[in-house]
């Protein structure tokens, strides 16, 4: 009989049934885990994870795994590591923020974002507006720890936030109430700068609820210099310790009035201050010089316009006539080199006659006159053959005057019996001067009905008529015609030189080599190229004219360019820059004969009574002092009463001469007219001319001495390529009349206004048409720049040509 073994369980209780039992290996490590990340994770997330992690291990407790013998399985616990933000740094370990308020940079926990869902960029998503705790507390009056730890079960007090954030917070920026510089900004509002301690003055909540009574109230801006709170509270001063009295307490209602009397003292200074009103300093009145021309009182206004049309159209029709250089050049001159019967030194000055030219040059303008004149279809057969004969007898009679003047004579009367003489009528010559010497030689014998010619001067009556009867003639109508068209050739000319000119300062442009010398030669090509296309449209201008007249009545005239200068203009415009540049030989015009004014194309001639001179504070000082004041001598010592001829011939002078006219007349640029109304100047002026006449005729005096008028006795203020005409209608805009005049608008028999006169009848000009004199003066002070820099040695210094002084 076999004796069994008894069972065993499988778990066997080795411990009495009270004994504690000793804790579990796994918990011991996950202790000690956690107990290290306690000191690298925020307390925030130490508050929120600890509750959780006890609850758990409270209500449920796994159970050990049991391996196959018997023994339990160790679980080895994961290990937690704390997540850190991405832009955490050593300063700002929890990471970093900048705050919407005080754009400053602030540690995470110590701000808040906001949770409202707000659509920007449309992107319906939670606003990313932050601010930190300090800006929230002072500029608002809200605390951050009350907005986390505050439980929201309202359901309208959720609508629009995001869910998962554990608190409510809708920020100033999406409450519309934010007060920071650049939401202030948006609204048209200054900075507030800081009214923190103006807040807690008046006992205000925050200094959001300031600005609800006042928007624009502001305290002391940062970056503004030294400032300082004023108030309307009297200074303290210590009373004597005698008389001191005890402090007391101010009750509430006191505490409470002084509060809203700081108040409103905070908002009285914190109101926007008016502006204050900028007035605009005066530019003082300039001072050109006046400087008069060395010619003898006698030679008046009307004197000098018959040579200038003489002038005028033997340059303009010099390929007509016929005509040598050297007798151009003789006509730029105002005495001429002819013989001179002029003493300026003499006390009776009226009675000298001011000499020409040379009678070589007056017999070439009478031969290339009648040359013109026998092609007139008006003379008939009859009246071209005495004319023809009168040129035969021409050629030989030589440089005597006396002899030219008795076979001109003779013509006429020829003429008058063939019954052509009409269009040829023309007067006796001017009586020889006193104390002028008669020749009884044979050669200088009395013809022409006993007149002696003893000067070229005395010729002016008779070639005046001559003048104006070439002008209808068939040569001289087609030259016209050739000259518009020759004058759009010139245009097409000068854009295809400037883009060749722009063409090679963008090549020359990409190089590395290009200094401001080269960019300043550009500009002055540039300009050049623009000033003589203006000088040789003299050469195809259909008439001659003053530039205008003045608020006083002075009468200003600028003469065309020689024809060397025209040569050498288009020269430039060719492409030929050595012949169009500087000039050589005997064709540059010195500084001293620019400055003697007796060559007629250097200078702007100016007719009428010279302003009366201005002393000034601000005069020349320095080296300057005793020439100025020489120049104020000698013009206080010229009589202002009389009419006479005045001149400038310094580009500078010219300038400072229309900036007087300007600021004398309230025009407010210098030289600037609009394109409407140059058109309506240019083109009623145009219109009116084309009623009246159809000739070419030039400019000349009447008898009240204060207008020009042409030969039909028309106003005549058409001008030459150089300006532009001033307007013959007045606009209804323009009604503003000059001082110290009485104006009046006459009509003519069109219905056409003209210019106003004044209670002697003297022309007045309009507002417009002074505008157009300052404009042509700023012009012809351009050209005379350009024709200045030509006449100038060469230098490598480069000129400016941005301002005035221009080189061209």
């Amino acid at each position: 009989m076999s004796t069994a073994t008894p069972k065993r369980d499988i778990h066997v209780d080795t411990l009495k049934e009270n004994t504690p039992l000793r804790m579990r290996n796994e918990e011991s490590m996950l202790d000690a885990s956690a107990a290290q990340v306690k000191r690298k994770r925020s307390a925030r997330d130490i508050g929120r994870d600890m509750p959780q992690r006890d609850s758990d291990s409270a209500t449920k407790t796994k159970k050990q795994k049991v391996s196959g013998n018997g023994k339990a399985k160790t679980v080895e616990p994961k290990q937690t590591v704390a997540q850190q933000p991405s832009n955490a740094t050593d300063d700002f370990p929890h990471g970093s923020f900048y705050c919407h308020q005080c754009a400053k940079k602030r540690d995470s926990t110590l701000g808040i974002q906001c949770t409202f869902n707000t659509v920007r960029n449309n992107v319906n998503a939670r606003c990313r507006t932050k601010y930190c705790k300090a800006c929230l507390l002072n500029r608002y009056g809200q605390q951050m720890d009350e907005i986390k730890s505050c439980d929201v079960k309202a359901k309208s007090e959720t609508v629009g936030h995001v869910k998962d954030s554990g608190y409510y917070f809708k920020c100033p920026r999406c409450d519309d109430s934010c007060n920071c510089r650049e939401c202030r900004k948006a609204k048209g509002l200054e900075p507030t700068g800081n009214l923190t301690v103006a807040a807690k003055r008046i006992g205000a909540q925050s200094v959001a609820k300031m600005l609800l009574d006042d928007a624009t109230m502001t305290g002391i801006l940062p970056g503004k210099g030294k400032q300082t709170e004023k108030s309307q509270r009297e200074p303290k001063t210590k009373a004597p310790a005698a008389q001191s009295k005890p402090r007391v307490k101010p009750d509430r209602a006191t505490k409470t009035a002084s509060s809203s009397k700081l108040a409103g003292t905070v908002a009285a200074q914190s109101a926007p201050k008016p502006k204050r009103q900028y007035i605009r300093k005066l530019k003082p009145l300039p001072q050109p010089r006046w400087r008069s021309v060395p010619v003898p009182p006698a030679f008046d206004l009307e004197t000098a316009l018959a040579r200038i049309e003489i002038r005028e159209f033997v340059l303009r029709f010099a390929p007509l006539l016929d005509i040598s250089r050297a007798h151009l050049d003789e006509l730029e001159e105002i005495g001429g080199r002819g013989r001179r019967v002029i003493d300026l030194d003499e006390e009776d000055v009226d009675e000298v006659v001011l000499g020409w030219v040379t009678e070589s040059c007056v017999k070439a303008v009478i031969v290339g006159l009648l040359g013109l004149l026998v092609e007139s279809d008006t003379l008939g057969k009859d009246g071209k053959k005495v004319v023809t004969d009168a040129l035969k007898g021409l050629k030989p009679c030589g440089a005597n005057l006396s002899k030219v003047w008795g076979i001109l004579a003779a013509m006429r009367s020829s003429l008058s019996e063939t019954g052509g003489g009409s269009s040829l009528a023309f007067p006796n010559p001017l009586p020889p001067p006193a104390g002028a010497t008669v020749h009884t030689t044979r050669s200088g014998q009395l013809h022409g009905g006993g007149i002696y010619v003893a000067n070229a001067a005395q010729f002016v009556p008779v070639l005046k008529p001559l003048v104006e009867a070439a002008l209808d003639t068939v040569m001289v109508r087609n030259e016209l015609d050739r000259g518009m068209r020759e004058a759009k050739e010139l245009v097409k000319a000068e854009r295809e030189q400037i883009k060749v000119e722009k063409e090679k300062w963008d090549k020359n442009r990409k190089s590395s080599t290009t200094t401001k010398v080269d960019r300043e030669n550009h500009r002055r090509v540039l300009h050049a190229l623009e000033q003589a296309h203006q000088v040789a449209s003299n050469a195809y201008m259909p008439r001659f004219s003053s530039l205008g007249t003045d608020h006083e009545g002075r009468v200003y005239f600028a003469l065309s360019s020689s024809i060397a200068e025209r040569d050498a203009a288009f020269a430039l415009l060719d492409g030929n820059a050595k012949k169009g540049g500087k000039a050589r030989g005997r064709a540059i015009i010195s500084e001293d004969e620019r400055r003697s004014m007796n060559r007629w194309g250097w200078f702007i001639g100016i007719w009428g009574r010279r302003p009366e001179v201005v002393k000034t504070g601000t005069s020349a000082k320095g080296k300057g002092k005793q020439k100025a004041e020489e120049v104020v001598s000698d013009e206080e010592d010229e009589d202002i009463t009389t009419c006479r001829w005045w001149a400038f011939w310094q580009p500078e002078e010219i300038r400072k001469l229309a900036e007087w006219i300007a600021m004398k007349n309230g025009i407010a640029e210098t030289g600037k007219v609009g394109k409407e109304e140059e058109r309506r100047a240019t083109g009623s002026a145009g219109e009116s001319r084309s009623k009246r006449a159809g000739s070419t005729g030039t400019a000349s005096q009447s008898a009240t001495g204060a207008s020009v008028e042409d030969a039909e006795g028309v106003s005549s203020r058409a001008s030459s390529p150089l300006s532009e005409a001033p307007s013959d209608e007045v606009d209804e805009d323009d009604d503003e009349l000059s001082p110290l005049t009485l104006t009046s608008d006459s009509e003519d028999e069109d219905g056409d206004i003209s210019m106003r006169t004044d209670a002697a009848g003297r022309l007045v000009p309009s507002k417009q048409d002074l505008k157009v004199l300052v404009k042509n003066l700023t012009e012809y002070a351009e050209i005379l720049d350009w024709r200045v820099w030509r006449m100038e040695e060469e230098s490598e210094e480069v000129p400016d040509v941005k301002g005035k002084g221009k080189a061209k």
